[in-house]
């Protein structure tokens, strides 16, 4: 309100009534002091109550344009992005990183480990030496299946020699019985006896043959104790020593090793993850999917659906799923905890 529109009120509520001697008041004094302080009371709030109002008023105008200009700031611009990429997201779901190629190698055969050629972390080829078996043994039999072998073609040899000794007699004598130089009796004393020789030709051959099949088989088993990598890969375990006992099967009462190290193929990691029965249908075969290791929270690596286990756990209520790495690193390791987001189209 103006200066001189609230000047104005107070001079129409002035208390002053008119006389005759407008410089005299000729009302008594008690009557008067009670009459102007009510007044001036009421005065007062007037005015104050008129001040309030204009001040709401004032602020009534400027406070629509301020919420505006604050609704205005408030909208973010990464609201709709963040929409979006939640809605990509169609499941979500853990597990643990596996490798489908992996393998405890061991030996094939009962026997002292005389050495152990590699440690934990080492890469190694296929084909190559891990661990050296006592064979002294098995080497001792492979030694004696070579001499017989040796001795049967020894002994091939000289039936050969007399068999050809007996071909030239039976000649000789069956010219002379043509001239009636010999009788028909020598000739068929020769001629058993050429067969008689190449029979036992025949089953020295046979001796021969199958003494160096011994010698084969003793030369596979002596390659048992030789213990080499069956595939490209790490060693992530090594789990014997040299002078402890390995064997194909667990033996002596938890003192015989069943394997000498553990091989994995890193190039053959994946992910393997429980799915509820309930969300089973919302994934798909080749289904892309994004994988975050609990390690490494701040890597996403991309991946794939690889299959789905076509068989559920009743104690779980889950549904096995398979996913294949398709971005890998060093610093992916099995049995690792990690995420898997399974994304829409």
């Amino acid at each position: 309100m103006k200066v001189a529109a609230k000047r104005e009120l107070l001079r129409t509520l002035r208390l002053d009534a008119p006389s005759a001697n407008p410089g005299v008041d000729s009302r008594p004094a008690g009557l008067r002091l009670g009459f102007v302080v009510p007044l001036c009371a009421a005065s007062a709030w007037l005015v104050v109550q008129m001040g309030l109002a204009e001040v709401t008023f004032e602020e009534s105008l400027q406070t629509p344009a301020i919420e505006s200009s604050q609704q205005e700031v408030s909208t973010p611009f990464a609201a709709p992005r963040v929409a979006d990429q939640t809605a990509r997201i169609l499941l979500q779901a853990n597990g643990y990183v596996t490798a489908n190629q992996s393998a405890t190698v061991s030996a094939r055969t009962t026997a002292v480990v005389n050495a152990v050629y590699v440690e934990e972390g080492d890469l190694v080829s296929e084909g190559e030496l891990l661990a050296r078996l006592d064979d002294r043994m098995k080497r001792a039999e492979y030694e004696l299946a070579v001499s017989e072998h040796e001795g049967s073609r020894i002994r091939m040899a000289e039936v050969e020699t007399e068999l050809a000794a007996a071909n030239r007699r039976m000649h000789r004598v069956k010219q002379l019985t043509e001239s009636n130089l010999a009788s028909v009796a020598e000739l068929d004393a020769v001629t058993t006896q050429v067969e008689v020789l190449d029979a036992q030709l025949a089953s020295l051959a046979a001796d021969v043959r199958i003494a160096g099949e011994q010698v084969q088989l003793q030369r596979v088993a002596l390659q048992d104790f030789e213990i080499r990598a069956p595939f490209d890969g790490v060693v992530t375990e090594r789990t014997a020593q040299p002078g402890e006992i390995v064997s194909p099967v667990s033996a002596g009462g938890g003192f015989t090793r069943t394997g000498i190290a553990t091989l994995v193929n890193m190039g053959s990691l994946e992910i393997e993850v429980d799915v509820n029965e309930s969300h089973i249908g919302k994934v798909a075969d080749d289904q892309k999917v994004e994988v975050v290791l609990t390690a490494y929270p701040e890597v996403t690596y991309a991946g794939k659906v690889l299959a789905i286990i076509p068989r559920g756990d009743r104690s779980k209520g889950t549904v096995k799923v398979r996913v294949e790495l398709i971005d890998t690193d060093d610093r992916i390791l099995p049995e690792m905890g990690a995420r898997v987001d399974f994304l829409g189209t």
